[in-house]
């Protein structure tokens, strides 16, 4: 299955039907916030940048809306396991990737 079937999975046309045994996936979110849109909205912005880099679009014309991106992708990982986030710090190259973007074209 694609990535954007399992989002889509999240869209509010499933959410009587399916978030009752969805919301298991995310053992570890706040039960305060364990609502199907706090999960739906930022898989579907995950989708969206995965089309961009798919289709060879530039991702790199707002880094600190990719830098939002990245904690939140961590985020909803650590919702679904709440090793994933330790376990990822020392092998994510994101912000030593963001810094060299960021000194290749003279931002700040």
């Amino acid at each position: 299955m694609t990535f954007g079937f399992w989002v889509m999975l999240l869209n509010s046309q499933y959410e009587r039907v399916l978030w009752k045994s969805l919301r298991k996936a995310f053992p570890n979110m706040p039960k305060s916030d364990r609502k199907r849109k706090n999960v739906s909205s930022p898989c579907n912005s995950f989708r969206k940048l995965r089309n961009r880099i798919f289709h060879h679009e530039a991702i790199c014309w707002d880094l600190d809306y990719v830098t939002c991106l990245h904690a939140n992708l961590i985020t909803v990982l650590g919702w679904m396991n709440a090793d994933m986030p330790a376990w990822l710090a020392p092998i994510d190259p994101f912000d030593n990737v963001c810094v060299s973007i960021r000194k290749a074209m003279g931002w700040r």
